[in-house]
Parts: C-alpha cells; sequence; structure tokens
C-alpha cells in the first residue's frame, strides 16, 4: 500500500502545477518542493435578506457556491473544494500539505456571507485573508481569483510577473 501513495506524489504536484490558471506557470514541470500553509478567512457577518426578492437570489447564490459553507477551490488541488473550519466566531481556517514551492498558485474563498452582501454574486471574497499569516490580496480576473507563490521557507509573497 504504501508504495502505491508513494506513485502518487510524484504525480500530484506535477498535475497541481498544470492546474494553475496563470500565464508564467510552467506547465508540466514537477515542482522540486512542497510545503504546508495556513490559510485563515476573516468573514464578516451580514444580514441575510428575509424579502421574498432578496431571500431568493441569496438562495440563487448559495447555490452557485455549490451549496457548501466556506470553502476555497484550490489550484494545486485542481480547483477542487476544500472546506474551510470555523476556528472561532467568524473566523475560517484550513491547513494544505500539498502547496508547490516556487509557482503561482491561484484560488478562490467563498463565503456565505457575501452572497448576503451581494446576493448576484458567486460567494468569492478577496479581502481578510492570510496564508502563513501574510494578507493574500492579489486578485486576477472577474471572477475574483486570488494569486499568490509561496517560498522554500513557507513565507508567502505576491505571484511572479
Amino acid at each position: 500500500m504504501r508504495e502505491f501513495l508513494q506513485r502518487y506524489w510524484v504525480i500530484v504536484p506535477v498535475l497541481a502545477s498544470m492546474a494553475s490558471c496563470s500565464e508564467q506557470a510552467p506547465r508540466g514541470t514537477m515542482p522540486t518542493q512542497i510545503v504546508s500553509i495556513d490559510l485563515v478567512f476573516k468573514s464578516v457577518g451580514a444580514t441575510v435578506p428575509t424579502d421574498l426578492t432578496g431571500s431568493t437570489a441569496y438562495e440563487s447564490c448559495l447555490q452557485r457556491m455549490d451549496g457548501l459553507p466556506n470553502h476555497v477551490r484550490a489550484s494545486w488541488r485542481g480547483n477542487a473544494i476544500s472546506l474551510l473550519t470555523e476556528t472561532s466566531t467568524n473566523v475560517w481556517a484550513a491547513t494544505f500539505g500539498d502547496v508547490p514551492v516556487g509557482f503561482t498558485n491561484t484560488m478562490t474563498v467563498h463565503d456565505t456571507n457575501e452572497c448576503a452582501r451581494d446576493p448576484d454574486g458567486n460567494g468569492h471574497v478577496v479581502r481578510g485573508i492570510t496564508v502563513n499569516g501574510t494578507v493574500v490580496d492579489q486578485v486576477v480576473g472577474d471572477d475574483k481569483t486570488l494569486v499568490f507563490e509561496v517560498r522554500a521557507d513557507g513565507s508567502v509573497g505576491g505571484a511572479s510577473r
């Protein structure tokens, strides 16, 4: 079983590097290192609309979030959904142990409170997000995709341009 899993540790980084949405990220190049990151998101509470029109739009926004609570879609995981855990009131977190070093990584962060603020949106947020203690706020595209790069020491910077 262990040998079987070891094979995937070679394939997963290659697939993760290929999943990045940036023009600068090399495709099909295996990262030399993978590091862990701690993502923390501070959600700002919002009042859920109670009128029929607002409530319907809010429910539609939640459906565009795949009907799930707060979560992240990360490029290094093929944009698969990773649920966030509420660690304290309005503070959500996740730890990822598979982030490629030196690559442009992208992610979208989804928050149900954002659906209450903007029911016509898709729940994406770009404020209040930190990775390994560094604010991540570089955005690309109209869908509010966040971009960052992790260094070998775990420090985080904006994506290379």
